[in-house]
């Protein structure tokens, strides 16, 4: 063997061994065998949007992937739907440097919500990475959101039992499982977000994905800041709170600041 031809596996290897870490790009290719697979799928979402208030800021991109599973494994993934979307105002410099996305880009597209609605509806349980995010943007549109359960990798895995790593953020902890991707858009970061569940938690033999199927399975109840101060805001932001308005709390009125927890958290 011609000793100047590196082995791939040896060499990671040796980066590994002197402190380096070797990141692999995360699959984002459809699984061939996905449509003859006889399980039920979970369908990831995420958005990109103008700004971060729903009710204010629009969408201007929206992705689906299905993923099948079985248990606690995932057996393949596809992108169900992905479209861009025109707003109705400018998409701000931080967003279009963020996101990669332009006027140009989203020019005359628009989301197709009974298309979502169908697609969503196939699925056993909607799934996003900072799911109070996503969802509050989609609610606004698509009735199927509202009523299905929804499960969140953010929050509904407990990142903060691990506090080695110290972070969230789903760029941050796919780095810690040897991982990267690119651009900032909804089809890859669905794809990033079934990457994760696709791991074990770390430090156990348990995996993401049933952790996640475990605890969207709680009981969940919505708590809202009635008459909160403007001022409060930031620190309601900083408690995950999310600004929503809709009909399914009219005793509060139609705008509040609201955050869902488990019920077990309320008794103590």
């Amino acid at each position: 063997m011609d000793p100047a031809v590196i082995n791939l596996n040896e060499a990671a290897q040796l980066i590994e061994e002197m402190g380096g870490k070797v990141l692999n790009p995360i699959r984002i290719d459809d699984t061939s065998m996905f449509d003859s697979i006889d399980q039920p799928l979970f369908a990831f979402v995420d958005v990109e949007t103008t700004g971060f208030t729903p009710g204010e800021d629009e969408i201007i991109q929206l992705s689906i992937v299905g993923a099948k599973f079985d248990g606690d494994r995932i057996l393949g993934r596809k992108l169900l739907y992905s479209s861009y979307n025109e707003p109705t105002k400018e998409i701000p410099e931080l967003i279009r440097e963020m996101t990669g996305i332009s006027y140009e880009t989203v020019k005359g597209q628009s989301i197709d919500w009974q298309e979502v609605d169908l697609t969503l509806r196939s699925s056993v349980l909607i799934v996003a990475h900072n799911a109070a995010f996503d969802r509050a943007f989609i609610e606004e549109h698509s009735r199927a959101a509202k009523e299905m359960a929804w499960g969140c990798t953010m929050s509904q895995i407990p990142w903060d039992k691990y506090p080695k790593w110290g972070s969230a953020k789903l760029e941050f902890l796919l780095f810690k499982y040897g991982y990267f991707y690119g651009a900032h858009s909804a089809d890859i970061d669905c794809h990033a977000g079934v990457t994760l569940l696709e791991q074990s938690f770390p430090g156990t033999d348990e995996s993401n994905l049933q952790i996640l199927l475990d605890n969207a399975r709680r009981t969940d109840v919505r708590v809202a800041a009635k008459g909160a101060a403007f001022s409060a805001k930031d620190k309601l932001k900083d408690r995950g709170y999310s600004w929503k308005g809709d009909d399914k709390a009219p005793e509060i009125g139609q705008k509040y600041w609201w955050i869902e927890v488990p019920m077990e958290e309320l008794r103590h």
